[in-house]
């Protein structure tokens, strides 16, 4: 447990600092190096233990590879989703916590709708079907997200929201199910645990790797766009800005004190680095998705004759 918890963290730490002190930085190659070692212990000393925390043998079943390789991806786009567009609907429609918390509403009410009869159309059509297409419409959701601009309306970001909650509800209570219905039921506690492990996992990456994409892209765009508007950034001014949170007023003061000569460009400058960098954030978090159709192919289309009942107490859709 310390080995695979101690090298997942070196390896997001290295994911998130990459972008901020760079890929060359100490700290980020050691972080790497770190996370290499580590994972690679885990999986060198768990198979040889009497009784392994992960029991990697159940990796061998095709269609638990699949239903893992789905909770991930559902999670990975879940946390990305979450975190990202309340920056947007804060940063750039000037929400207040509370109003973003509304427009996520439609998110969550057609959510708890899909998921009440999620298990019962997986029961009758088999775990595949719902599974690929929930995953498609997460890829849709976030390509439609793909479509906003700094001076777009909610149309699209609730369209995409009731698109996402349909195919994470789907995607949600149809892995747990494939899941449990694929490996044997007296090692159905320890599936049960990996499945939730891989949740977990999955969306501390879908902010961790985004983030960096993120980051990486909208540094990039702000420089970009001061030097079309005559300003000129040094090392050390461009610096400043990396660790100052995304599209806020804090970025914006600090860019009018180290270039004021375009002081009235400066809002503007921002909203459109912050949108290039969430397009890029969407557009990966669309490409994982689309690998999650992929995953959901390798889960029987039909149950067994006698399914395992999903475990009663995994954590709520999402996070």
């Amino acid at each position: 447990m310390l080995t695979i918890t101690a090298g997942l963290a070196a390896l997001v730490l290295a994911i998130q600092q990459g972008g901020t002190l760079g890929w060359d930085s100490l700290l980020v190659i050691g972080s790497l190096i770190a996370a290499v070692v580590l994972l690679g212990l885990c999986f060198i000393v768990e198979p040889r233990l009497r009784q392994p925390l992960i029991d990697l043998g159940l990796f061998a079943n095709r269609g638990y590879v699949g239903a893992n390789g789905v909770a991930f991806v559902q999670n990975f786009g879940f946390a990305a989703l979450l975190f990202f567009l309340t920056l947007y609907l804060q940063n750039i429609f000037g929400y207040s916590p509370l109003q973003a918390g509304f427009v996520f509403l439609a998110f969550s009410a057609i959510l708890a709708i899909v998921d009440s009869f999620a298990g019962r159309l997986a029961a009758s059509v088999g775990s595949r079907l719902p599974m690929a297409a929930g995953m498609a419409l997460c890829a849709v959701a976030f390509l439609l997200l793909l479509l906003l601009t700094p001076t777009s309306g909610l149309t699209i970001v609730i369209l995409a929201l009731l698109v996402a909650g349909v195919g994470q509800a789907l995607a949600y209570t149809v892995s747990t199910t494939a899941g449990m219905q694929s490996i044997p039921e007296a090692k159905a506690g320890a599936a049960s645990g990996i499945l939730s492990m891989i949740r977990l996992v999955g969306a501390v990456f879908g902010v961790a790797v985004t983030g960096a994409l993120f980051k990486e892209r909208e540094n990039g765009k702000l420089a970009e766009l001061l030097a079309e508007s005559g300003a000129k950034l040094d090392s050390s001014e461009r610096a400043e800005i990396r660790g100052l949170l995304s599209g806020s007023e804090a970025v914006e003061e600090k860019l009018t004190r180290i270039a004021p000569g375009v002081a009235r460009q400066i809002e503007q400058v921002v909203r459109e680095a912050f949108v290039y960098a969430f397009d890029g954030a969407m557009l990966l978090c669309m490409a994982v998705s689309v690998a999650g159709v992929l995953a959901a192919v390798l889960v029987a289309s039909k149950p067994r004759s006698a399914p395992l009942a999903p475990p009663p107490a995994l954590e709520s859709p999402g996070i």
